[in-house]
């Protein structure tokens, strides 16, 4: 078959990814004829530009981040606090807007300079309305502690290098008993807007890591490919047009969504989803 003799493959992480053979091309473009004196350059110029084509879509690296290394664009994080628009809807049918307030702190605890992630919902759905408080270290995003509050009560865990507990020094936690050995460390799933804003975003880059949405019962530590997708001019419901790049994560098949962030300053601009046919939409209130 042609996809065999034109793709190779290599497993990232369980991901099959394919590149272009050089081969495929040179066999496939001996026929090709063209008439006339410059038939030859012409020959020579396209060819060269099929396997430029080929090389630059395939061979850029992809940037395996794992939890202790210092993030390339970390100094795109920025402090402060920021609001967000957040809705879904299906078909004709769309659940109460939730407003999103993230804060991103710089703090001093126990002498240790660390940083504190944390997001507030608000809705007219009381059921809807929650929050959490996150403590990562500086530069790397390494989880040291995640408090979720929402209806059900509080859930707060403790990351302890290769294992993920319950934190005991939670009052009324209902995860205290919570123990889940991993394999590595991992990344805390409900702070990927800031640790994507901390990636060194170029056209084509890749990268992989592992996250994981601590208590989960529906899916275990995974590697996430998130790629940047394409550039784009964002106009802002403001009427202020800001270019962006694009970046894509299918959440391992299970969720295609894309994500917005400014090229200055790599702030996050936009979310859009699709789960399960609903369609998850996040928009930054400037």
């Amino acid at each position: 078959m042609i996809y065999g003799r034109s793709y190779g493959k290599i497993v990232v992480h369980g991901r099959v990814m394919r590149f272009i053979r050089i081969s495929y091309f040179m066999h496939h473009l001996k026929p090709i004829k063209m008439a006339g004196k410059k038939s030859t350059m012409k020959k020579i110029l396209f060819v060269l530009s099929i396997l430029s084509l080929g090389i630059s879509a395939t061979s850029q690296p992809i940037d395996t981040i794992r939890v202790g290394e210092k993030f390339k664009g970390y100094r795109n994080l920025k402090s402060g606090e920021f609001k967000y628009l957040v809705y879904m809807e299906k078909g004709i049918m769309q659940r109460p807007t939730v407003l999103m307030t993230s804060k991103v702190s710089r703090r001093i605890i126990d002498n240790e300079e660390l940083l504190t992630i944390s997001h507030r919902w608000t809705s007219m759905d009381s059921k809807m309305n929650g929050s959490f408080y996150s403590i990562v270290k500086p530069k790397t995003l390494q989880p040291l502690a995640h408090i979720r509050e929402s209806q059900k009560g509080k859930e707060a865990y403790s990351f302890q290098g290769d294992h993920l507990i319950g934190l005991d020094t939670a009052v009324n936690n209902l995860e205290a008993d919570y123990s889940l050995q991993l394999e590595e460390p991992i990344f805390n799933f409900e702070i990927d807007l800031e640790t994507f804003s901390a990636l060194p975003l170029t056209e084509g880059y890749q990268a992989v890591l592992q996250f994981f949405h601590p208590g989960s019962t529906y899916k275990g530590p995974e590697w996430y490919l998130i790629s940047v997708e394409r550039s784009e001019e964002l106009v802002l419901p403001s009427g202020l047009r800001v270019d962006t790049w694009v970046l894509y994560m299918d959440y391992n098949g299970t969720q295609p969504t894309r994500f917005w962030y400014t090229k200055k300053g790599q702030d996050f601009v936009k979310m859009e989803g699709d789960y399960n046919g609903t369609k998850i939409v996040k928009t930054r209130l400037f």
